[in-house]
């Protein structure tokens, strides 16, 4: 009886998993226009994908009343129920209130540079197996920065053994009084090309947004977008690129990372 028992629960549970597909398309809920490079999880599970220039995407792996998430810069996120297998997910207009961003008059030409690092003795690196998301490092905000504050660019450690044109997109936050992301400093996308190779300094330019060090410290963070162009065979995996470097070092508490449509806490501690 209790082998019966077994079976009979098992199969009750079957129909209930099965996968199906979801088709869907990001617009921007006051012009109806598609929201390309728009990110999509499916809460709480390691599957997303990203929207085309169309705002079209694809998730191969889901089911019925799941909830899907989607994220895009200079929109609230949205998320909603599936409820078939075609979907249309609106995304409404963030008002940014740009607290703490300041854009002056350029006054001197004097430069500091911050987080430098040794790429030669960086051998760890974050990787994308198909599920968009997001990495971040943090910097805080020093006496020094008064004098010279205008972010001029960024150097981010990059892997993209690949003949195509690699892409991902940066993105600058802010930080909350309890630490976490805040908003963007950009109101668009800022996507960027990878330099091809292996251990690459891929420099953005940041001087024409005229932004200055936010005082209350300053979240860089790197997102995947989970397209054709990005999609690579590693080591008999699929894999998304780039690769990019991290420096770990103990108790950087106010890292995050963004995974499943919420930003999650992450305290790195050095290699053993």
């Amino acid at each position: 009886m209790k082998i019966l028992h077994t079976i009979s629960f098992l199969l009750f549970l079957l129909p209930i998993t099965l996968s199906g597909q979801i088709n869907g398309t990001v617009i921007d809920n006051s012009t109806g226009n598609p929201i390309q490079f728009a990110n999509v999880f499916l809460q709480g599970k390691p599957i997303g994908a990203t929207t085309d220039i169309k705002g079209v995407f694809e998730i191969k792996t889901t089911t019925i009343n799941e909830i899907i998430i989607a994220s895009a810069i200079g929109y609230d996120s949205q998320q909603l129920k599936i409820d078939s297998g075609t979907i249309i997910i609106r995304l409404i207009p963030r008002i940014y209130e740009l607290a703490g961003v300041t854009v002056k008059p350029r006054r001197n030409k004097t430069q500091i540079t911050i987080g430098t690092y040794n790429k030669n003795k960086i051998h760890d690196y974050f990787a994308c197996g198909g599920y968009p998301w997001i990495v971040t490092k943090y910097f805080n905000h020093m006496e020094e920065y008064r004098s010279t504050p205008y972010l001029k660019q960024i150097k981010i450690l990059t892997s993209a053994n690949s003949q195509d044109s690699v892409i991902f997109n940066l993105r600058l936050l802010s930080i909350k009084e309890d630490g976490s992301p805040g908003f963007d400093l950009l109101k668009n996308n800022l996507i960027v090309r990878a330099l091809s190779g292996v251990n690459k300094n891929t420099t953005v330019d940041l001087s024409p947004y005229n932004l200055t060090f936010p005082e209350t410290g300053l979240i860089v963070a790197v997102e995947w977008l989970i397209i054709d162009q990005n999609k690579t065979d590693w080591k008999y995996k699929l894999q998304y690129l780039p690769q990019f470097g991290s420096i770990t070092m103990v108790g950087e508490s106010k890292t995050w990372n963004y995974l499943g449509g919420k930003w999650i806490r992450t305290t790195l501690m050095p290699p053993t």
